[in-house]
């Protein structure tokens, strides 16, 4: 096993601690994972950084955006203390823990000046065809220089030219609102009357003054050179990383999370301990807030090279002495501190040795990637189910049990076992090797059952244990109409009306209640849509009578249309998402087709997606399929047809290729009626509106012969019952499984 390892010394100066390290011996170095490399214009984040605020009151706001009189800013005394107070919550008290000391941001001047009094049409929108660029920002340096500020005191190489890794300056107005960007000015040089200096910023901070003080420190952090690590959806890495999204839901949010150990690596913040994962082996590591804890760990393969690895932080919401700059990882707060508190397991590829193609451009990192893509991965692994950017962490005392794999689906021996926390809880032991746990059921999820006659609903959760089903909390998804359409897309829930084209997002958290996070008016969307399925991060609206479709994504609680169609096959009565493709099915007929969708990217290798293309894959000619199947449902293990009026069912496979087969020996005859069939982990829910009866379900694993609970033999991916349940309120009319808020 080759571990490399770092000795430091700590010394305080100032008000913070600044550590001096050696390193040890060994065939690997940092370096080569990229420690050190994040740097702008050759300069590195090391000791203190000179930051001037200018503030911009205009009097109204501009014609593009709301009318009337602009609100007023407040006291430039309060972004003062926001920013460069770290004796109180600041954006420079993060900075100052996330990096052991090693960097800080100091007032340039003044520090914050203003308010400076400019009308409404000189507040500009970004010039999509020039940089991006802001010409308030040139108005900012203008500012700036009418109020004597010396630009040429910040000349740090006496070149004449003060560029952003010598100065940044960052601009907060009162039209902006919570947002924030790092923005060239529309002019690429100024030049202050009467100053010997050119100012020439490849990019300036732009915020709106009711930015989160996350934001406000994650548009610091590209001054250094990070990059954005929301992911293609918006939504990766939530609330692990300050490079995650940070522009939340109410004014002023104050809630904190670190930056994630990739970052801080790049940056020369943290020195990881690096183990070859070939063999087993064990570490501690302390807490990411504490100056002195052990630092989090790099596993790699010697025989994969340091271009693809895992790092292993440990997270801490509970640490005795506070919980610092991460006081709000995994949504501390919304769920409990001592859930949030444990391991994270970040993957990480670059495209060359320590990722030299990182740079301020990149807009967003996907957090799936692709051998020999030219950008960067980089994701945590998520507690249940390993998700990619999304989860819960891995608590203490239990073995993760999923392997580490490669991203090009290699390796997968290796597996994660969290120990126990340390006495005084400011560390965690792990363990790496070949662990035999078996790999658990799928989670249950939570259940939404919707009457869309009187427009409520409960929410539910199938209980292993008995094969029951718990109620949890009753509620009203919406004061308005019924939905047509209630449609699950992993933790979000969407509304849908197809006579008024109104629609909502919902949550379901961990306690089961619900609610509305946005909620969009009549004509929003189209009207009619027949079906609506989510299928890999995309909504497929589709109207059965006119062969119309669409397909798009909710970012940022806003709806991207990405494709149209006009002439898709009508008929089509069952749409099926399934982990190898859509299955479309015609009752009438029995004819089929599977399909896939086709991303459209800008530039080169994994850049911004601009278009979603529907590729078929297979095609099934009327009566392929038997006719009259009233519910196709996708589940853990295979696809179900059945038909409610027989009470007919069947297993299939979608195999890759769209290609459908039936299982052998699995076609029986069930009870009929069932309205309703829902998969929900390992277990089926099937439901009748009109009885109120219902069933609990489970399909034989494929392993062995097994006997089900009636002791009837039973073949091995066949459908068996484990419970007959009634006394269920009648008229739901969609019931759908739905993880909670966190996954």
């Amino acid at each position: 096993m080759t571990k490399q390892t770092y000795r430091c010394s700590w010394v305080l100066g100032g008000a913070f601690l600044i550590a001096a390290c050696s390193t040890g011996f060994s065939a690997v170095q940092l370096e080569d994972f990229g420690y050190g490399r994040m740097k702008v214009g050759g300069v590195e984040a090391r000791g203190a950084r000179p930051l001037v605020i200018v503030l911009q009151q205009f009097d109204s706001a501009p014609a593009a955006g709301i009318n009337g009189k602009a609100p007023a800013l407040r006291d430039a005394s309060e972004f003062d203390d926001l920013m460069f107070n770290y004796f109180k919550k600041s954006a420079n008290g993060h900075f100052l823990e996330n990096s052991r000391g090693r960097f800080y941001w100091t007032r340039a001047g003044g520090g914050t000046y203003g308010p400076f009094l400019h009308s409404g049409d000189q507040f500009d929108n970004e010039d999509l065809n020039y940089r991006k660029s802001l010409k308030r920002l040139d108005l900012a340096l203008q500012d700036l220089a009418s109020a004597g500020f010396n630009f040429a005191n910040y000349d740090a190489n006496s070149d004449g030219v003060v560029t952003s890794n010598e100065l940044t300056v960052m601009v907060i107005d009162n039209i902006s609102g919570r947002s924030g960007g790092n923005r060239p000015p529309k002019t690429p040089c100024f030049n202050p009357q009467g100053q010997n200096v050119k100012v020439c910023l490849s990019k300036m901070i732009t915020l709106g003054d009711h930015s989160s003080l996350m934001t406000f420190t994650h548009e610091l952090s590209h001054q250094l050179g990070t990059i954005e690590m929301y992911g293609t959806n918006g939504n990766a890495n939530f609330e692990y990383t300050l490079m995650g999204a940070t522009i939340f839901p109410v004014d002023d949010d104050r809630r904190t999370f670190h930056l994630d150990p990739w970052h801080k690596m790049m940056l020369g913040w943290v020195e990881p301990a690096v183990y070859s994962m070939d063999a087993p082996g064990t570490a501690t590591i302390g807490a990411s807030q504490l100056p002195q804890g052990a630092p989090p760990i790099i596993l790699y393969s010697p025989a994969h090279g340091t271009h693809e690895f895992f790092m292993l932080e440990f997270r801490s919401a509970t640490l005795p002495g506070g919980a610092g700059y991460d006081a709000n990882v995994n949504g501390v707060g919304i769920v409990p501190a001592a859930t949030a508190t444990g391991l994270v397991v970040w993957h990480i590829k670059t495209n060359g040795i320590g990722g030299e193609d990182v740079n301020a451009d990149v807009s967003a990192i996907p957090f799936y990637d692709a051998p020999g893509a030219l950008m960067i991965s980089a994701f945590m692994n998520g507690s249940p189910n390993f998700s990619g950017g999304r989860g819960g962490v891995w608590n203490p005392g239990a073995v993760i049990p999923y392997s580490l794999k490669w991203l090009d689906g290699s390796g997968g021996e290796v597996r994660i076992k969290v120990g126990n926390l340390t006495a005084d809880k400011k560390s965690l032991p792990v363990s790496w090797g070949e662990f035999p746990d078996a790999v658990p059921p799928l989670p249950n999820q939570k259940l939404l059952f919707y009457n869309s006659t009187n427009n409520t609903g409960v929410t539910g959760i199938i209980d292993d244990a008995d094969a029951t089903v718990k109620t949890l909390q009753r509620c009203t998804p919406t004061a308005f109409g019924g939905w047509s359409h209630v449609v699950s897309g992993g933790s979000d829930l969407f509304f849908y009306q197809d006579s008024t084209g109104a629609a909502a997002l919902g949550k379901l958290d961990a306690a089961g209640n619900c609610s509305l996070t946005r909620v969009f008016r009549p004509f929003t969307f189209g009207l009619g849509w027949t079906h609506i399925v989510y299928h890999k991060g995309y909504y497929f609206f589709y109207n059965q009578w006119n062969g119309t479709a669409a397909v798009g994504a909710f970012e940022s609680g806003l709806f991207h249309q990405y494709n149209s169609w006009n002439s898709f096959s009508t008929g089509w009565t069952k749409i099926v998402s399934t982990s190898n493709g859509i299955l479309f099915y015609n009752a009438t007929s029995g004819s089929g087709a599977v399909g896939e969708w086709s991303l459209v990217r800008s530039g080169l290798g994994f850049g911004a997606i601009v278009g979603v293309n529907f590729t078929q894959l297979n095609g099934y000619d009327p009566y392929s399929f038997a006719t009259g199947w009233t519910h196709i449902v996708n589940t853990s293990n295979g696809v179900l047809f059945y038909n409610s009026g027989t009470g007919l069912h069947v297993m299939a496979d979608l195999n890759p290729g769209g290609i459908v087969a039936t299982r052998a020996d699995s076609v029986q005859t069930l009870e009929s009626g069932w309205t309703s069939i829902v998969s929900d982990g390992n277990n089926l829910l099937f439901y009748n509106s009109g009885t109120g009866d219902a069933a609990v379900g489970f399909i034989q694993k494929f392993s062995i012969l097994t006997v089900d609970l009636s002791g009837r033999p039973s073949t091995a991916g066949t459908l068996g019952i484990r419970s007959h349940l009634s006394g269920f309120s009648t008229g739901w009319t969609a019931i759908v499984a739905a993880a909670d808020d966190k996954f």
